[in-house]
């Protein structure tokens, strides 16, 4: 079913925790010429992505992920994922009276994140749709996280401002909400 789908012909995507990524690389049971790129999701994920291609050092990926959970401390107590399609408009008016509550951003079709203090998400009540607690993580997507996402973007930039020479292309790019993404061809 593939055979005529270009798709199936483009270089493997490769997604690898940051120190398994090193350890292949280094041992050479991954070659960086056999991938055709890396990506991640979080700041490991982003990490790894950089690391692999020639971005950024091991030691120098480890402290931006370090910056990142630094700089995203307090922003999220708490966090739920709103599963159905029920209006949370009155559920995030009313939970505001107990602190800042905001929605963080769509998971997946159907499924919101909703984060902010411990208090407001605890208040957080949507008649009709199914509630589950969700890492408190997920708050990076958050408006409230604006000021932390800045932060983390100006740490990234300085960061790969002393990439001379990278080990394959690099593109990065990153959008509002602190998420990075990076494309090694």
């Amino acid at each position: 079913a593939l055979a005529g789908d270009e798709r199936a012909r483009r270089d493997a995507w490769v997604v690898l925790p940051l120190a398994a990524l090193e350890a292949k690389l280094r041992s050479g049971q991954l070659a960086r010429a056999d991938v055709g790129a890396v990506c991640g999701f979080g700041a490991a994920g982003e990490a790894a992505a950089l690391v692999f291609c020639g971005a950024l050092s091991l030691e120098a990926a480890l402290e931006l992920v370090d910056a990142r959970h630094d700089a995203l401390k307090g922003v999220s107590a708490k966090a739920v994922s709103v599963v159905g399609d029920a209006d949370v408009e009155d559920g995030l008016a009313d939970a505001s009276k107990h602190g800042e509550i905001a929605v963080s951003h769509d998971l997946c079709p159907g499924v919101r994140v909703v984060s902010g203090s411990r208090d407001a998400v605890a208040a957080f009540q949507v008649p009709g749709a199914v509630l589950t607690e969700t890492d408190a993580r997920q708050g990076a997507h958050s408006p409230l996280a604006a000021d932390a996402a800045a932060a983390y973007d100006a740490l990234l930039v300085r960061a790969l401002a002393g990439a001379a020479e990278l080990a394959h292309p690099l593109h990065v790019a990153a959008p509002a909400g602190g998420a990075v993404a990076t494309d090694a061809a």
